[in-house]
């Protein structure tokens, strides 16, 4: 190969043809300085800044790769978040409705039943002139009322835990399909950075063996 100076710097000898370098290198040696022809020489100096800077920008590329956020998968809110909404949006009806159910169905409220019932029935029976005498039929009224209202009211309090059921199972069902989705979407990104990865070192790989190959001759020759 001809000796001649070297199309970059003007400077020192020109050893490595340009058209038989690598396209990475090229490309820098092109940005520093913009017409080089396929047949210009390029020196020893120049080529190895060239393969220098060109393993740093890609190492600099896989870092950023590596941590740039993963733009498409999707935020949503938690499964917790979708079911406060309900309790935010309930009406006084609808809370009025939770708490009787909530404390009907209590040993507080049996216990209190209870009682009431004996002190009821104790009153009429010692008392001379009782309010219901047996069979007790104002008693039978108030139960009779107290079970008919209940009965709604236990209805409606069962309705809202079912519609807080279903907001749970549909939030489960979509959380499983974005989580799928995002999983989808790790595996593709680690493939491709892989890919890119072991395409890139190679690159590297390559022109280090080149290096080593330029520098068997000149130890040779001392």
């Amino acid at each position: 190969m001809e000796s001649d100076s070297c199309a970059c710097c003007n400077r020192e000898l020109g050893n490595y043809r340009f058209g038989d370098l690598r396209p990475g290198v090229r490309a820098i040696l092109l940005g520093q300085r913009s017409q080089i022809a396929e047949d210009d020489l390029v020196g020893a100096v120049c080529l190895n800044r060239a393969r220098l800077k060109f393993a740093l920008e890609i190492l600099e590329t896989d870092v950023a790769e590596v941590l740039a956020p993963e733009s498409d998968v999707r935020r949503t809110e938690a499964v917790a978040e979708k079911v406060a909404q309900i309790e935010m949006h309930a009406s006084l009806g609808e809370k009025i409705a939770d708490r009787v159910a909530a404390f009907g169905g209590s040993w507080t409220f049996i216990g209190l039943f209870l009682l009431a019932m004996i002190v009821w029935i104790t009153m009429n029976v010692v008392a001379a002139k009782p309010v219901d005498p047996f069979p007790f039929i104002l008693l039978n009224l108030m139960l009779s009322s107290v079970a008919a209202l209940q009965a709604p009211v236990i209805m409606m309090s069962q309705n809202r835990v079912e519609a807080k059921d279903r907001r749970r199972s549909e939030s489960d069902f979509q959380t499983n399909i974005e989580a799928e989705q995002e999983v989808r979407s790790l595996h593709e990104k680690l493939d491709y950075l892989l890919a890119t990865q072991l395409r890139q070192l190679l690159e590297i790989q390559a022109i280090q063996i080149e290096m080593i190959q330029e520098l068997r001759p000149a130890e040779n020759a001392k």
